[in-house]
């Protein structure tokens, strides 16, 4: 029993650690990377992303992952500077909104026209 969970371990630490910031982009994370890869979710389900405060804990958790994937769109407002930090020392940041093309709404905006 002992070395089947020596075994396990060994092959979690072989595993890349990815971080997202939401339960879509863990969700996306995962079905993409399969076993290759341990997925965490910074902001839990029902917390509002843009006020959400990671915990020390949880910036350095990120600082030590392979790769964090945010949206990049300013949901993640309230901690952007945390993000940027990461990405300055080194860290793998994927931003995946400036990626797409998003689709502009607010006042002003009128859907039909888009």
């Amino acid at each position: 029993m002992l070395a089947t969970a020596c075994g396990e371990q060994d092959q979690q630490s072989d595993s890349l650690h990815i971080y997202a910031t939401t339960s879509v982009l863990g969700d996306v994370a995962s079905t993409i990377a399969g076993d290759d890869a341990d997925v965490s979710v910074l902001i839990p389900i029902g917390a509002d992303p843009h006020s959400f405060a990671p915990s020390s804990s949880q910036v350095a958790e990120m600082g030590q992952a392979d790769l964090v994937i945010a949206n990049g769109l300013g949901l993640e407002e309230s901690f952007e500077a945390v993000l940027e930090g990461i990405e300055s020392d080194g860290g793998s940041l994927l931003e995946i909104g400036p990626a797409l093309d998003p689709i502009p709404f607010g006042a002003g905006v009128n859907a039909h026209e888009v």
